[in-house]
């Protein structure tokens, strides 16, 4: 599975009913884990705009030959990116031809005041990273300057959860629990091309027991992997 846009970014462990808006507070002081403005999902059905600065942690990986976006990633540290493994795959010199803009709701706001554009200095892939079954599928970027973390510049810190290990009998997250997936990516499967002034999208899946039919095909790790989605398909990452 190839996936266009990064997943993976916030998951909030909460139960939704199916209304026509959701939204997401939390505590502004927080050192990690709140933006700037609040999450409103309108759209429970299907993929919607973000509301602008709701997501702070969102990053754009561009080519640095093209400014274009081709991946996706997440703030975990004024000085550390989090991003999937496959998105590095195939890139040589990555310092040289990868850099990172933060604080932006649609792509082509590079020009603005809230935006940071930050080169890499060093990436790590997970060592035991597996492009066939996307087991460890993650990779961490260290940049050449620290990110201005602030309400100000609409940037935000993730939070990493602590997970205490299980057996393969429990599931993680719990199935039918609420997630929400964001990023800049293809909207439709006859799309081409990512227009370069998408706004960034936010969609409502839920967890979905590793036992599930949609989900035994594709999962391939049940410590490393989780499945998500919706019953009947019709929107994911």
């Amino acid at each position: 599975m190839t996936f266009i846009y990064l997943l993976l970014v916030s998951f909030f462990l909460y139960n939704i009913d199916c209304v026509s808006s959701v939204v997401y507070s939390c505590d502004r002081n927080a050192d990690c884990g709140c933006s700037k403005t609040n999450a409103d999902l309108n759209k429970i059905v299907g993929g919607e705009s973000a509301v602008d600065s709701s997501w702070g942690w969102a990053v754009s990986l561009r080519r640095t030959s093209t400014n274009g976006h081709f991946c996706g990633g997440a703030i975990i540290s004024p000085l550390h990116i989090i991003t999937a493994a496959h998105c590095l795959k195939g890139v040589l010199d990555i310092p040289r031809n990868v850099k990172v803009v933060v604080g932006i709701n649609r792509l082509s706001d590079t020009g603005s005041s809230m935006a940071q554009e930050r080169s890499i200095v060093r990436a790590f892939s997970h060592p035991s990273y597996n492009d066939d079954s996307k087991a460890n599928d993650i990779a961490i970027l260290r940049l050449n300057q620290s990110l201005n973390i602030s309400n100000e510049k609409g940037t935000a810190r993730l939070c990493l959860a602590h997970v205490i290990p299980t057996d393969t009998a429990n599931n993680y997250p719990i199935p039918d629990s609420s997630l929400i997936a964001i990023g800049w990516g293809l909207l439709k499967s006859e799309i081409e091309s990512i227009p370069y002034d998408q706004h960034l999208q936010q969609v409502t899946l839920k967890a979905i027991s590793a036992e599930h039919r949609m989900c035994r095909p594709s999962l391939n790790n049940r410590q490393l992997q989780f499945c998500a989605g919706v019953i009947g398909g019709g929107k994911g990452t």
